[in-house]
């Protein structure tokens, strides 16, 4: 059992893993708008998307897609569908599906190719020799794409700098704070535990030279007590 995805849907193809993918779209999965040209992957008619890349699906066998994804015509979306009809490319039409999918991975791979680009990327046939109609249906499927995505700015060497120095700042302001407060905290403690201990220290001390209880408490305590 073969299986990949086809046009975005999965498939499981019951075939023997060598017959050619060209025959197993057409066959098997009903999709005819992949040809038959040559049978010997020169000409191009039977071209489709492998993960993305052109390859001639006469040649290619069924079982070294398993687990892939394959775009033929039927699936594809792109703009260079509507340059073809601006420019109105085809003659005859039969080679014009390989050329649509051969074209429009030249473009995914390179949104601006120039006429050299063309001519090394475009190797499919045409026996009604539409390529100079090619050309300009690439060139205008080009007008057509999508502008690029712009990256995001990167952070210039003055702006890393400032915000590593307000980084910086703030880590050292709040570690003053810290220590302030810590300060702060430990020099209260002290004079509280300080004056405790003199306190304490001192009304010892009396008892122990001998002031009575009566003595320390004064006077007015001890004329309450008698009355």
């Amino acid at each position: 059992m073969i299986e990949f995805t086809l046009n975005g849907t999965p498939v499981s193809l019951d075939v023997e893993p060598d017959v050619p993918l060209l025959w197993a779209i057409r066959e098997y999965v009903g999709l005819m708008g992949t040809k038959f040209g040559c049978g010997i992957g020169v000409c191009g008619a039977c071209t489709v998307h492998f993960n993305g890349m052109a390859m001639r699906s006469c040649i290619l066998p069924v079982g070294g897609v398993n687990g892939a994804n394959v775009t033929t015509i039927e699936g594809l979306d792109h703009p260079v569908k509507q340059a073809w009809l601006d420019e109105q490319v085809p003659q005859c039409g039969y080679c014009q599906p390989g050329q649509l999918m051969a074209a429009s991975a030249l473009l995914t791979a390179n949104p601006a190719p120039t006429d050299e680009d063309i001519d090394r990327g475009m190797t499919n046939l045409c026996r009604c020799a539409t390529y100079d109609r090619v050309r300009r249906g690439i060139k205008r499927a080009v007008e057509l794409l999508p502008p690029p995505q712009e990256p995001a700015p990167e952070a210039t060497e003055g702006e890393t700098e400032d915000a590593t120095q307000d980084e910086t700042e703030g880590a050292a302001e709040g570690a003053t704070e810290d220590a302030t407060e810590g300060a702060t905290e430990g020099a209260t403690d002290d004079g509280t535990e300080g004056e405790t201990e003199d306190a304490t220290e001192g009304a010892t001390e009396g008892t122990a030279e001998g002031v009575t209880p009566d003595e320390a408490a004064g006077p007015e305590a001890v004329e309450g007590g008698t009355e």
